[in-house]
C-alpha cells in the first residue's frame, strides 16, 4: 500500500506543477466494504449493520482524484485517525504550493 501512495504523490506533484491550483479543497470520507467469510481486517460494524472494513478514503475535491486511502478494520470509528490521516497530505500541498494556505 505504501508503494501506491508514493507513487500517488509523485502524480500529484507533477500535476501540480503543471497547472498549480489556486486553492484546494480534502473530500475525507469513509465507506463500508461489506465481505463473506473470515478476511484478516474484518469486523462488525454497528452502524452498517455488516460485517466488513471501514477504509478511510481522501479525495481532492476539484478534480475527483483519489489521494490517499487505508483500509481498517470494519468497527473502527468514522473519524479515527482522520488527523494523522490527513495532516501529512496538508503539508505536503502547502510545500507543493507556500503561498496558496495563507
Amino acid at each position: 500500500m505504501k508503494q501506491i501512495q508514493q507513487v500517488n504523490q509523485k502524480l500529484n506533484r507533477r500535476v501540480q506543477k503543471l497547472k498549480p491550483s489556486e486553492h484546494f479543497f480534502f473530500d475525507l470520507d469513509s465507506a463500508n466494504f461489506t465481505t463473506c467469510g473470515k478476511q484478516y481486517g474484518t469486523d462488525y460494524n454497528a452502524h452498517y449493520q455488516t460485517t466488513g472494513y471501514h477504509p478511510l478514503v481522501l479525495f481532492d475535491g476539484l478534480t475527483g482524484d483519489c489521494i490517499k486511502a487505508v483500509l481498517r478494520a470494519g468497527n473502527v470509528y468514522t473519524s479515527r485517525n482522520v488527523v494523522s490521516f490527513i495532516g501529512p497530505v496538508i503539508k505536503e500541498y502547502e510545500k507543493m504550493n507556500p503561498r496558496k494556505h495563507e
